[in-house]
């Protein structure tokens, strides 16, 4: 286990966040390549063992103020098992949903 701490990605990562209330999606994109050092030596020595490795993501909407406590999780999702021997780089992904969404 590398850690068990929660940490806001939003500050050790750059975020973008798309969305639509009318089509009723928002899309969440951590550009983990952008990290600090320390960060992207950590995702190279775990792209290697990534088939028997577990991430756990919760989204939570932060309060700010009194009035937008207590905060709420949005979503909460696992990464099991996901092998990076077989992922792509984000160009070629982004391209391959733009083909399938032209058809």
């Amino acid at each position: 286990m590398i850690g068990n701490k929660p940490a806001i990605i939003g500050d050790k990562l750059p975020v973008s966040y798309q969305g639509s209330l009318g089509e009723g999606y928002l899309e969440i994109v951590m550009d983990v390549a952008q990290g600090s050092a320390m960060a992207n030596s950590i995702c190279n020595a775990c792209k290697g063992a990534s088939d028997a490795l577990s991430v756990d993501l919760a989204f939570v909407l932060e309060g700010k103020t009194e009035a937008e406590l207590p905060e709420r999780i949005l979503a909460v999702f696992r990464l099991h098992h996901i092998s990076m021997k077989q992922s792509f780089h984000w160009n070629k992904w982004h391209e391959k949903m733009q083909g399938l969404m032209i058809q």
